[in-house]
């Protein structure tokens, strides 16, 4: 059975997300009060009653349907799973969180108008296709020189304290 729950701690922390200034890159959806981000728990359950986790992306963000938009005055809907939410770490959890709120696009168009839309990735790849052929796009290329910047802040976190 698959159930939709509005979840106020899920909706508490997609709005500290938005409301963190250092996440530059969320900026667009933070400067426009009109767009609306709904959100929901999506609540699966096996024939005996227990949650189980879903099969696709644990937090997904879709861009709400015109006749939809227009019936909720919202323009996106973020969606995470249940199981998922109740049993990540805040670490996962917030990854999960970014990753979906990414996809939101948002532009103004030349003649002043907000244009909505979501954004692919910019890297889709398979682990083996790294390995065989290494970075071999800019997005890779990106993301090579991120998890190095990344590695060197983990080393730096562990050393001890003066």
């Amino acid at each position: 059975m698959i159930e939709y729950e509005d979840n106020k701690e899920f909706k508490a922390a997609i709005e500290k997300m938005l409301a963190n200034k250092t996440l530059v890159e969320l900026n667009p959806i933070r400067e426009n009060e009109n767009v609306t981000i709904f959100s929901l728990l999506c609540i699966r359950t096996d024939k005996d009653g227990e949650y189980v986790q879903g099969k696709n992306a644990p937090i997904v963000c879709r861009k709400i349907p015109a006749p939809f938009e227009a019936l909720t005055g919202g323009q996106y809907l973020v969606i995470a799973d249940y199981y998922f939410w109740n049993h990540a770490d805040a670490h996962q959890k917030e990854a999960k969180l970014y990753h979906a709120l990414m996809y939101i696009n948002i532009e103004k168009g030349d003649d002043g108008a907000l244009k909505l839309g979501t954004r692919k990735p910019d890297v889709q790849v398979f682990p083996s296709e790294v390995a065989r052929y290494g970075a071999h796009t800019d997005g890779l290329l990106n993301i090579s020189e991120s998890l190095k910047q990344s590695a060197k802040r983990f080393a730096e976190s562990l050393k001890p304290k003066a």
